[in-house]
């Protein structure tokens, strides 16, 4: 694969999906998964360049090959270093997860069996798996990664420098005033109130906090929306008339609270599911599910 250089748009879509990913939490993977798929299906250049790398491609083998053992006998799941190897290879594999064929819990389970709980399982899925991935295909374009953690960190610090300007602007019409305190207010002095005031801290605190927060709760959302339309299509193993008719009604309203993005309607609905459906066996999986992402809301 020779290495190419641009500026598109569309490459940057595909890093940020795997920044998404990779900052996360578990509960919204599959999403996430599904979001860096659609980033590589609307890259003309990426996709080209993953249809280039499969044709004759054998993944049932390569994943084979890419399950190995250590010393003590215990599997583990290494990517090879050849990008012409490893871009099919998490490309076939991401494929699988999103199409339910390859279950991600199980195999991050299996592949990952030295971690210690399901946060480590998945960091060693996004260090082992999608990292390596984002990487190859950025440098194959000649595209910089930058993370998630960097791009918040740099509007942080705008934020941080914006409210310093404003809080400087006080103190100067302050002293221009209070004759008395001109000394009090030396340069010097003045950043080192800034920088210790406690409501200022807890201010810029704050700020991170909701621009770290804002991203996931999206995707909370997005994922209940997906969760709704499996359960409308499933309503069809439903045979009682009164029942489904229930949860049709449910499931309508759901789908209102989400768009307008009422957490309050959403956890009663969802309560109402829990009561109407909870132990069907075709809806449980689904419903057990939203119970999750109501616990996330109050995280």
């Amino acid at each position: 694969m020779e290495t190419e250089t641009t500026n598109n748009e569309s490459i940057i879509s595909f890093i940020n999906a795997c920044n998404d990913l990779v900052d996360g939490k578990f509960i919204l993977a599959d999403i996430k998964i599904s979001k860096i798929l659609k980033a590589i299906s609307q890259s003309t250049e990426i996709y080209n360049l993953i249809a280039e790398s499969m044709i004759n491609y054998d993944f049932d083998a390569e994943f084979e090959k890419a399950v190995v053992k250590n010393e003590q006998g215990v599997e583990k799941f290494e990517l090879p270093e050849d990008p012409e190897k490893l871009i099919p290879l998490v490309f076939c594999l991401l494929v699988e997860i999103d199409s339910k064929r390859i279950n991600l819990n199980d195999f991050i389970k299996a592949q990952f069996p030295l971690v210690n709980n399901q946060n480590e399982e998945y960091l060693a899925f996004a260090k082992t798996i999608i990292i390596p991935f984002r990487n190859a295909i950025a440098e194959i374009f000649g595209t910089e990664v930058i993370t998630k953690i960097e791009e918040k960190q740099e509007i942080y610090t705008n934020v941080i420098d914006e409210k310093i300007k404003e809080l400087n602007e006080k103190v100067d019409e302050e002293t221009a005033v209070e004759d008395d305190y001109k000394t009090v207010f030396d340069e010097t002095h003045t950043t080192t109130i800034i920088s210790t005031s406690s409501p200022v801290i807890d201010s810029l605190v704050e700020i991170q906090k909701r621009l770290q927060e804002d991203e996931e709760v999206e995707l909370l959302f997005d994922r209940i929306l997906r969760l709704s339309r499996i359960l409308e299509d499933k309503l069809i193993f439903i045979r009682n008339p009164l029942k489904k008719s229930n949860l049709e009604l449910i499931l309508d309203a759901l789908f209102e609270a989400t768009q307008i993005k009422n957490v309050k309607i959403i956890v009663a609905l969802v309560m109402a599911l829990n009561n109407f459906a909870g132990n069907d066996r075709h809806l449980k999986q689904e419903i057990r599910e939203l119970n999750t992402i109501c616990y996330n809301f109050y995280e």
